[in-house]
């Protein structure tokens, strides 16, 4: 049994990269994939931010590259994963995580708040999937996944932008799925619902703030960042080899 399970779900020898890699669902993730044997590349916008993350990684035993890279320069995307596959000698796994949510009544969004939010979470995971995929097509094969969102599905206010990168994301996933197939590359998304990551617990300031939200989660409860990594971790594995142009929804129930 532990032969199978090594084999089906054990990544030893492969090499991941994950973008937004500083706190929360990248966190959790380049954790993840290093404790499952892949050497992981980890990505901010800033190196200090990832010392955290590199530091666990390694007390864990795993080898970890820190790169800085921000998904609005698309020569910074591109440079980081030549860098991670030129210092490891090959890569495996993209996990675009990476993104930013910038909410505002639809009345009032600025165009530089749009472009912002559309740049870093639709424009830059795809470029950042397109260079990954030249890597990979050249060594056989891949595992892309990004990181949509429940709001892909389910609609609330003030969200207009982010939900429309991601539902944009999600429609991507797909139709690379088909294109990149014949390179042996596999395109999935996991599809998160609310979950406490430091960057949005200011969201949740009043208790009734955290109960309204609550009250859509049928489980009855907020993610947590480990809830999330397992997936991602299942989808660049070798038990998902025959999974492609797949949405894992991971919310509690809350899409329904």
């Amino acid at each position: 049994m532990q032969d199978y399970l090594r084999h089906s779900f054990g990544l030893e020898g492969k090499v991941a990269l994950v973008t937004g890699a500083r706190e929360g669902i990248g966190f959790a993730t380049a954790t993840a994939l290093a404790a499952a044997g892949a050497r992981v590349a980890v990505t901010s916008r800033s190196a200090d931010g990832l010392l955290p993350v590199l530091e666990a990684i390694r007390e864990a035993g795993g080898e970890a590259l820190p790169l800085t890279m921000e998904m609005r320069d698309l020569a910074s995307v591109r440079a980081g994963i030549e860098r991670a596959a030129e210092h490891f000698g090959q890569l495996n796994v993209l996990v675009n995580n990476a993104g930013i949510a910038i909410r505002a009544p639809s009345l009032t969004y600025t165009e530089a708040d749009w472009t912002e939010v559309l740049e870093v979470d639709l424009r830059g995971p795809f470029f950042a999937a397109q260079a990954t995929a030249a890597i990979m097509a050249r060594s056989g094969g891949g595992r892309i996944i990004n990181v949509s969102s429940v709001f892909a599905h389910k609609a609330m206010g003030s969200r207009a932008a982010y939900a429309a990168s991601k539902a944009g994301l999600e429609q991507m996933t797909k139709v690379l799925a088909v294109e990149w197939a014949p390179y042996g590359i596999t395109v999935n998304a996991v599809a998160p619902g609310t979950v406490l990551t430091p960057s949005r617990e200011h969201l949740f300031v009043t208790p009734e703030a955290l109960a309204e939200r609550l009250r859509i989660i049928p489980l009855g409860r907020f993610g947590e960042p480990e809830d999330i990594a397992p997936a991602i971790v299942f989808l660049a594995s070798p038990a998902a080899a025959w999974i492609t142009g797949a949405v894992i929804n991971i919310d509690g129930g809350m899409r329904l």
